[in-house]
């Protein structure tokens, strides 16, 4: 008889369903960002908001001297008043057939390009009071007052991080499980302990030439301002959902001449069955055929024993197993020093050692 050997009960899972996952490390977290570039070249003479501090929408920045743009500006409107006046001018005459078409369609041209240079000038001008475009937090400056700004190089970053964007790399086989609209779990290193949802805004119709994988964006809501770009987290996405799978440890599948086989507890023998799996997700296994729910599965020391061979149940509480035992049991309970060491686990044992140690008490 093979003894001890350990059998479980395969049985319904908690839930329904079966659902099988792809894990995923997070690329990147980040969130709306922006660098100021578009400013004209110039010393700096003032900066509104500093770092850490919060900015709206439109919000003044900066003040750049632009001394030589306002001169230009002021010419450009004297330059479009004049020629505004001279249309207008030959317009009249025009009317009162005093002057050609002609003379009229190139006033109105010299019109037209006084406005686009005066347009041109306000641009460059207005560039010297650079305003933020999105609401959010003043993470760095790269000027301080008194300091030359260069076109073409940020002076602020801001960043908003009311959402954060979370960009994680799906492999070729896992995109097509992957939908915009879907919720995905999330888990932040920095905040293992939170339960974290978000919601797949973006999936990749372009797989990245050099890693094979698709850019999957989940967006989260991040009203405490806690998570902040550049911290590290994972994403899981559901694959499939598999309704009423059984599922077993992996290592109680024994390989046998190329066969994927179980065993299970019968009348108190080992029986093999033959399976067949599915889904693999964890230390857990999907049988697809060769078991049914109610059936006793040998998990331990399910490499050693064969069709037939007898077996016994180790779940067992009780740990009196020998004569010496038993005597052992009533002496402790009758004098009551020994209660839980020793315990019978069938009904006719209990009921004996109730009776023991009221004697034990009684004494």
């Amino acid at each position: 008889m093979v003894r001890n050997r350990r059998r479980s009960r395969v049985s319904k899972p908690i839930s329904s369903t079966r659902s099988s996952s792809i894990a995923a490390a997070v690329e990147r977290v980040e969130a709306n960002f922006h660098a100021g570039r578009r400013y004209a070249a110039g010393r700096v003479e003032w900066i509104g908001p500093r770092e850490g501090q919060t900015v709206q929408k439109d919000e003044l920045l900066a003040k750049i001297d632009v001394s030589a743009h306002k001169a230009a500006l002021e010419h450009a409107k004297a330059a479009y008043n004049l020629a505004n006046h001279l249309c207008e001018r030959r317009r009249r005459l025009y009317a009162n057939k005093i002057i050609a078409k002609e003379e009229l369609d190139q006033s109105e041209t010299q019109l037209k390009l006084a406005l686009t240079d005066l347009e041109q000038i306000k641009v460059r001008y207005n560039h010297g009071f650079p305003k933020s475009p999105i609401t959010g937090i003043i993470n760095h400056l790269y000027v301080d007052v008194g300091e030359y700004a260069d076109i073409g190089k940020p002076i602020v970053d801001i960043v908003n991080i009311d959402r954060i964007k979370i960009n994680v790399r799906v492999p070729e086989l896992d995109v097509r499980y992957v939908k915009k609209g879907q919720k995905t779990p999330i888990k932040i290193d920095a905040f293992s302990e939170r339960p974290l949802i978000g919601t797949i805004d973006f999936v990749s119709f372009k797989a990245d030439a050099a890693t094979k994988t698709f850019l999957v964006r989940s967006v989260i809501d991040n009203p405490e301002h806690d998570i902040r770009p550049g911290m590290i987290g994972r994403v899981a996405f559901v694959r499939r959902t598999i309704p009423d799978a059984v599922t077993v440890p992996l290592f109680a599948i024994v390989d046998k001449g190329g066969e994927r086989m179980v065993f299970i507890e019968k009348d108190g023998v080992a029986e093999s069955r033959t399976i067949s799996i599915g889904v693999i997700e964890g230390d857990r296994v999907q049988i697809t055929s060769g078991l049914n729910v109610g059936d006793h599965l040998i998990v331990n020391g399910n490499t050693e024993v064969e069709d037939g061979i007898k077996v016994e149940d180790s779940d067992n509480s009780s740990n009196i197993r020998s004569f010496g035992d038993s005597v052992w049991w009533a002496f402790v309970t009758s004098t009551t020093v020994g209660y839980g060491d020793y315990f019978p686990k069938s009904t006719a044992g209990r009921f004996a050692g109730i009776l023991l140690m009221f004697f034990g008490i009684s004494l």
